[in-house]
């Protein structure tokens, strides 16, 4: 053996041993995770390691698991109108109650605009329609999103979101319907004051989620999306396609699964849009 080869497979040797030295000391985690001033559970809690790939969502009953946590990792949990909670993982409760406080109804400006304005809505985004080519979440793990930025052009009443299906592969649907703050390529905070749930039975077409009843004004761009909360009898969301077009002015971004960050996806245009009215 030569003096280079040598020493390639002792450095070979020697990641190998980092790897499996960290996955024989990766942990798994369970809890609950519960209102601080209740006591009672709260549903689809984000709970992951930012940057780590690791996350996961908890289920209606506030129940998680999460799996592949590093030594002295971060675990962030965060929930609509719940302040967010960062712990060492060492430091979690040891009986896995984990406590969130909630927030105060004012904890942000909030704009009352149910009525329907009259005339017909315009329609924000891009409106694809028929079969043909489809994208998925491009991650298995609970807490995945998709999401197409919405060009907005002054104050606007958002009426309803539209999700474009081009292919399924089980039975039902059960996703969270983000809606976040974007401004240059940036995603920023999510501007929906409580969660909601899209659970329907899955079929090619578009699902519409009604807003109406959120009063939600925006004035800039948004980020919309739909994110993974609960698997279909083990089938994963990998049978989950949307209705996207190649080739084309880019729409998209992705997130691995809970707390980490979107990642843009290039040449490719996503038929997600909103539905509202011009204020202005």
């Amino acid at each position: 053996m030569t003096s280079t080869t040598a020493r390639t497979a002792s450095i070979l040797s020697i990641l190998l041993l980092a790897c499996v030295t960290a996955v024989a000391e990766s942990a798994t985690i369970r809890g609950r995770v519960v209102s601080g001033e209740t006591g009672a559970p709260i549903p689809f809690v984000n709970v992951g390691v930012p940057r780590a790939g690791v996350g996961t969502v908890a289920g209606e009953d506030g129940a998680f698991t999460l799996e592949r946590v590093q030594p002295g990792a971060t675990v962030v949990f965060s929930a609509v109108r719940h302040e967010t909670l960062s712990v060492v993982a060492e430091r979690l409760p040891e009986d896995g109650k984990i406590e969130l406080t909630p927030l105060g109804l004012g904890f942000r400006e909030e704009v009352s605009v149910k009525a329907k304005p009259p005339g017909d809505p315009d329609v924000f985004g891009r409106r694809y329609e028929g079969r043909g080519y489809g994208m998925g979440f491009g991650s298995a793990l609970l807490g995945a999103e998709i999401g197409a930025r919405i060009e907005i052009d002054g104050r606007t009443y958002v009426e309803s979101a539209h999700f474009a299906i081009a292919h399924t592969g089980g039975e039902r649907f059960l996703y969270r319907v983000n809606l976040y703050e974007f401004s240059g390529k940036t995603v920023g905070e999510k501007l929906l004051r409580e969660d909601v749930i899209l659970e329907a039975a899955q079929q090619r077409g578009t699902l519409t989620v009604d807003l109406r009843e959120l009063g939600l004004v925006v004035e800039d761009d948004v980020l919309l999306s739909l994110e993974w909360i609960r698997g279909d009898r083990e089938l994963g969301n990998e049978n989950v396609m949307f209705r996207a077009k190649p080739r084309t002015k880019s729409n998209v971004y992705l997130k691995m699964t809970s707390q980490m960050p979107f990642t843009p996806i290039e040449r490719h245009g996503l038929g997600f849009f909103l539905k509202g009215h011009p204020l202005d």
